[in-house]
């Protein structure tokens, strides 16, 4: 038989995608479902059918769902298995819509016939009826109306706006109510609202002066191609009308929108987002509409059908970031509520999208509050059709449209606007200093000519809440910090210091000029640069004589702290101390900025690179960019602990050490080349100014902030920033070892700690004050300033911080912000080069109390217990495959679930009980089989450094090659490279691309012509995708080991048939199993910014679905294909597709053969035909004395999985793709025993012969 990827798409077409082509597209016998969906576990196991063909979720939590006759079978099982509660509300969808057109032609044929010509809401209205009314009502009421066309639609059809105002029509001179409605096409209701409220406006304005006390902008038909559509073709088309791939047309408008936006990689789905944001003509439309009116939009209403609800921003996200003003968004909503019920409306419900049902990017609601600024902004879904179809009965229009205009009304009339007179002057003097001062977001060479610094004594709460409020406000800049009673430094503009002034009078604080011009102070700093840069010029550097140096050469590389080293000269020195110190220090790259500049963080370990087995203390500087003696005081530690180690010791034997002395690269450069007292980063995405404080970004008690122009702002959302990331990647990698966190900032000596942003201390308040103040007193000693020390909060003003994050987040019970000596002239960020080393030098003294005291301290290391469950009944099963998607308890699944059958879990010790009374209340039979897993593998880990013993002691050994120990990654790849050169006419090796880490991804082919011609049919296997699962990379080895170096004993079957292996397709997890967490399962690529990893054998692009969190074992990346290895996958596949017959993925363990679709509970069209080989690949493995493999299609014997390999090469038209799942470690830990892997290896190896001698007999023509 031949198959190839164009029958199963064409089937698939056949039966589902008849949308893109038919005239008249036909919902004969398709059902709908009425789901009860209770738990966030529910919904999330739902939404896996959520874009599969012929599935159709009416509302966007998934309680109305239509299904194709074809699936209605299987989704049934699937909703019982699962334990929904469920009825079939619609028994046929096409009489729902038969009843409804049929409903319009006889009323169009009675209104005809009775000659009337007025306008009614007894009917759906086309297109072309809802252009016409607008077009009228502007002709007729020209001093209230204007209608626009606002854009042109793929189609060629007119987008059109119509803006209601008192003023003549022309909106904009009073607040803006902004509504859209049928972004989604198939909404007519939604559509239909819109327009009863655009009728009483404007033909009954007299009774409405209330509601025009306001502009409004309205758009009644955002998708004109699809609206059309849903009424000519298919009443059930959602998106709009663009070819999104040859076989799919259309994009959902409410995923395209630039906020948050996230790619989808299936082009057929309901809800893709389109190859780009703001790709659609549709939403750009829309957005220059919204962007023409920005802040002067006070409420924002997108109109949807349907759900009866209310919700409000933001959804992109769970948990969910709410809107700054959430308190006000849920009483309007609740005042809008309670007027549809007044009037006999449903009650809505209030809430936050993703709270109330699941998170969704690319938004038009998320867009309006975080990028367009409107003051409220919210997503109606309106009464729906209940039983009757998707949308209302023709019938209730008129009542339901009633009862929505009365939450216009309330929303419009009762909307807080903060444009009074006073506000106004305050909104227009920070703009003015927008204007004059914020041109520091484009400056070239930014001047700061008569910008005066004044010291001031802030003495009560009064005063300290102004100087925050002009903070705030972006008027002023604080050079150094303080608390009550202590003096502060700010820098204050020329064109506010009459105001400022005027202002310490009002409130009597005491203040000091101490710089009339800030700019001679830059010029100064400059000219001492300049110097500098001169003198290094022209003598020779006093450094030891290097080989083949030429006397009086200056050394490019010589370091002092005379000077401020620019970021070139700190990264060239961070390589050399790498290449110098290669025993001590390891150079890591941890993130890349907006400007594409690397981060990197320096590691100082005795042991090379850092094991987790000590302390950590992290330390990190330059956050805020102009604060350059951090930088330096960083720079001066690596120096200690580095160049001299040996006096150094006691910092170093107990104590590892992360540095990463520049954690805001683009602000620092900018600062040292256009801006000397730039504070942020240079992100260039905010609608106004360039950059966010990286410091007030992290995602613990995170607080939006206004607009970006000011040096406090926090960012579009918490974690938004490549730098935070980067520094909260860094976190979760070392989370279990650090022990101590310091963030070097300057200047205003202070030692201070958590927390920030409240003023309740934290529990361990008495042990960090104590070690503040011995290293306060180390600094004391050697001459330096006195440091105060106390917890955050005591400064001016409540702010979070990277100290907060470490300590709420990761539990670092030591956590730190160091404020850094001012120096001797005390003006902050201006400090004169020789000072530079007597700072960082004072800096030392304190950083060592902290290592020292980090020393001390034990990492606790969580211990985990190992249990064997067995479930009996169906109901069992489905209860352990819940808890497995659940996020309630941490479970990790060594092997998947299955009736009858054993599975063992991994949890904590510290969820112990909880496990064990789940397990008891659901009667599943378990026994603890290991109280330690740590143990086993400890166990595993002195069997593997035995083997290494023996290694060495035998100098013969390295010459044989061996199954009794696990190989690394450097064993694997020498011994490919050994095969290629020995066997040069049967072997090639080749890198097929580079994981995140940059290690080598390696490929071997074996043929009988010495290169794969694609002539013979082609066996492509991989190994280790999943990284903890050695015994499948161990089994691949050693078939590749016996088809070499044995080939003469399977002539005949590479006579027949060529391989293609990959045989450790996951290096970089590969590695960090054997360095770091040998339970570790995904590659290592950063998930966000918390969380680290990919499973790769969820990322490939077919029937691929984005999984809720980065955290879990199975997160499937952000995108189909997103990851290199995937990428590199795909390509050879790609290469060799023509000829591959058999497609074999070796995991470990459950002694399973498993064959597609394992997407859903969908058989491949030749299941008979897999079945019956993987029986006689079972037989074999029988024979040889292994055990009984199980059978089967993947998603019947384990659980659906998408964006699997399997199912993938499949896809491709490869006509048989296994995945085989083998014989597992039993109670010795994760993986076999290495005294069993012989064994194993070559019971496997009989399988692997029958699949390989199979493919053997197949046709590579086509």
């Amino acid at each position: 038989m031949k198959y190839c990827a164009a029958v199963v798409v064409l089937l698939a077409l056949a039966v589902f995608g008849q949308s893109a082509f038919a005239e008249q597209v036909s919902y004969r016998d398709y059902k709908v479902y009425s789901i009860r969906v209770d738990t966030v576990e529910k919904h999330n196991v739902l939404k896996r059918w959520q874009d599969v063909r012929g599935v159709d979720f009416w509302d966007r939590a998934g309680y109305r769902v239509m299904i194709h006759p074809s699936l209605q079978e299987a989704f049934e099982r699937f909703l019982n298995l699962n334990a929904f509660s469920y009825e079939r509300i619609i028994e046929d969808v096409e009489a729902t819509i038969e009843a409804e057109r049929k409903y319009d032609q006889e009323y169009r044929r009675r209104k005809a016939a009775s000659g009337r010509a007025t306008v009614d809401f007894e009917h759906f209205w086309t297109n072309a009826e809802v252009n016409a009314y607008l077009d009228e009502l502007a002709q007729t009421y020209p001093n209230l109306v204007r209608v626009a066309t606002i854009g042109t639609t793929h189609e060629g059809r007119p987008i059109k706006s119509i803006t209601i105002s008192t003023n003549n029509g022309v909106a904009g001179s009073k607040p803006v109510v902004f509504i859209d409605g049928g972004i989604h096409a198939r909404e007519w209701a939604g559509v239909m609202s819109v327009l009863y409220l655009i009728h009483e406006l404007v033909e009954h304005s007299s009774s409405y002066a209330d509601m025009l006390n306001k502009d409004w902008v309205i758009i009644p038909v955002a998708n004109p191609d699809g609206y059309e559509f849903s009424h000519t073709d298919n009443r059930m088309w959602r998106k709009n009308r663009f070819p999104a791939t040859i076989l799919c047309t259309g994009i959902d408008l409410n995923r395209n929108w630039d906020y948050l936006w996230v790619f989808t990689s299936n082009a057929c789905s309901d809800s893709y987002a389109g190859t780009t944001a703001f790709s659609e003509l549709e939403t750009q439309a829309l957005d220059r509409v919204l962007k023409q009116y920005g802040s002067s939009i006070a409420v924002y209403l997108a109109v949807h059908t349907y759900g009866d609800m209310i919700l409000y921003p933001y959804g992109h996200s769970w948990p969910f970031v709410p809107v700054a003003n959430q308190a006000a968004h849920i009483a309007l909503g609740e005042q809008a509520r309670d007027a549809i019920t007044a009037v006999g409306g449903p009650r809505y419900v209030v809430g936050n999208s993703a709270e109330i049902l699941y998170t969704a990017n690319g938004c038009s609601d998320d867009y309006v509050a975080g990028v367009i600024g409107a003051r409220y902004a919210y997503t109606l879904e309106l009464t729906g059709g209940g039983r009757n179809g998707f949308d209302l009965p023709a019938t209730e229009i008129m009542a339901v449209a009633t009862q929505t205009f009365q939450l216009y009304r309330t929303m419009a009339n009762n909307a807080q606007t903060p444009a009074t007179p006073a506000a106004t002057m305050k909104l227009l003097a920070v703009v003015v200093f927008l204007f004059t001062v914020g041109t520091v977001c484009r400056a070239e060479q930014q001047k700061f000519e008569n910008y005066k610094l004044y010291s001031l004594y802030v003495e009560d709460d009064e005063q300290a809440e102004e100087l925050h409020n002009w903070y705030a406000d972006g008027k002023l800049d604080f050079w150094s910090y303080g608390t009550l009673n202590d003096s502060v430094t700010v820098m204050v503009q020329p064109d506010l210091q009459e105001y400022f002034e005027a202002m310490l009078d009002d409130v009597q604080l005491e203040s000091e000029l101490v710089e009339e011009n800030v700019q001679s102070l830059l010029e100064h700093e400059q000219e001492k640069r300049n110097l500098h840069i001169l003198s290094k010029r022209r003598r020779p550097q006093k450094v030891p004589e290097k080989p083949n140096s030429t006397q009086g050469e200056v050394d490019e590389d010589a370091i002092d702290f005379e000077h401020f080293w620019t970021l070139d000269e700190i990264y060239r020195y961070m390589d050399r101390m790498e290449r110098q110190y290669p025993n001590l220090v390891r150079v890591l790259k941890i993130g890349q900025t907006y400007e594409n500049r690397s981060i990197l963080a320096l590691t100082v370990s005795r042991d090379g690179r850092i094991n987790q087995t000590r302390p950590v203390v992290l330390v990190d500087a330059g956050v805020h960019a102009r604060e350059w003696a951090s930088h330096m005081s960083a720079l001066y530690l690596i120096n200690q602990l580095v160049e001299s180690a040996d006096k150094n010791e006691d910092l170093l034997y107990n104590t590892d050490w992360i540095i990463v002395p520049v954690a805001n690269p683009d602000g620092y450069v900018y600062s040292y080349e256009t801006n000397r007292l730039w504070r942020k980063n240079r992100f260039a995405g905010n609608v106004m100014c360039v950059g966010t404080d990286v410091n007030r970004n992290f995602p613990f008690r995170w607080g939006y902030t206004s607009h970006s122009c000011t040096d406090g702002y926090a960012g579009r959302t918490p974690g938004s920033e490549k730098e935070t990331q980067a520094l909260m990647l860094l976190m979760s990698q070392f989370s279990r070892s650090i022990k101590m966190y310091l963030s070097l900032h300057s200047c205003g000596e202070y030692i201070l700690y958590p927390y920030g942003f409240s003023y309740q201390p934290v529990p361990n308040a008495a042990d960090l004050h104590a070690l503040g103040t011995e290293a306060a007193e180390a600094v004391k000693n050697v001459g330096g300033p006195e440091y105060i020390v106390g917890q955050a909060s005591g400064l001016l003003y409540l702010a979070t911080g990277s100290d907060d994050f470490i300590y709420g987040a990761y539990g670092v019970q030591y956590a730190y912000t160091l404020e850094l000596s001012c120096g001797n002239r005390g003006y902050g960020f201006i400090i004169e080069p020789d000072q530079i080393e007597p700072i960082a030098a004072e800096t030392f003294e304190m950083l060592k109390v902290f290592g020292i005291h980090a020393g001390s301290l034990k990492i606790s290391k969580r211990p985990f217990e190992l249990y064997n469950v067995r479930p009996e009944t169906a109901e069992q099963l489905s209860v352990l495959l819940k808890w497995r998607n659940g996020q309630e308890i941490e479970v990790d699944f060594w092997d998947a679930p299955k009736l009858g059958r054993s599975a063992r879990i991994m949890v904590t010790r510290e969820d112990h009980k909880r496990v064990e009374e789940f397990l008891e209340q659901h009667d599943i039979e378990y026994d603890l089989v290991a109280e330690d897993v740590q143990e086993l593998l400890n166990r595993e880990q002195r069997r593997n450094v035995e083997h290494g013993r023996r290694l060495r002691r035998d100098s013969n050994s390295r010459a044989t090659v061996n199954f009794e120990h696990f190989w690394t990654l450097d064993e694997i790849y020498e011994y490919l490279d050994e095969l290629a050169v020995a066997y040069n006419g049967l072997v090639r090796v080749s890198e097929i691309g580079r994981t995140h880490e940059d290690r080598p991804i390696k490929a071997i082919t074996i043929s009988t012509r010495g290169a794969v011609d694609q002539t013979r049919p082609i066996v492509f296997m991989d190994g280790g995708i999943h990284a903890r699962e050695w015994a499948g990379v161990m089994s691949v080895m050693y078939m590749i080991h016996e088809f070499v170096e044995h080939s003469d004993q399977y002539a005949e079957q590479l006579s027949n048939t060529d391989y293609v292996i990959v045989p450790v397709a996951n290096p970089d997890g590969f590695v960090y199993t054997h360095e770091q967490n040998r339970l570790w399962r995904k590659n290592r690529s950063p998930g966000n910014v918390l969380c680290y990893g990919v499973d790769l054998n969820r990322n490939f692009p077919f029937q691929w679905d984005r999984t809720t969190s980065e955290c879990t074992n199975n997160f499937a990346g952000h995108a189909a294909s997103s990851e290199n290895e995937t990428k590199a996958l795909i390509g050879l596949m790609d290469q060799y597709k023509a000829a591959i017959r058999m497609y074999l993925a070796v995991h470990t363990y459950g002694e399973m053969i498993l064959w597609p679709w394992g997407y859903d509970f969908l058989h491949a069209p030749n299941e008979d035909d897999l079945q019956r080989l993987g029986e006689r690949a079972r037989d074999a493995l029988v024979a040889a004395g292994g055990p009984e493999y199980e059978v089967g299609n993947s998603a019947d014997i384990l659980y659906t999985a998408s964006g699997a390999t399997d199912d993938y090469a499949y896809s491709l038209g490869v006509p048989y793709s296994y995945t085989l799942e083998l014989t597992g470690g039993g109670s010795q830990g994760f993986d076999l025993p290495a005294a069993e892997l012989a064994r194993v290896t070559s019971q496997t190896f009989e399988l692997l012969k029958v699949f390989g001698q199979h493919a053997g007999t197949l046709s590579v023509t086509s």
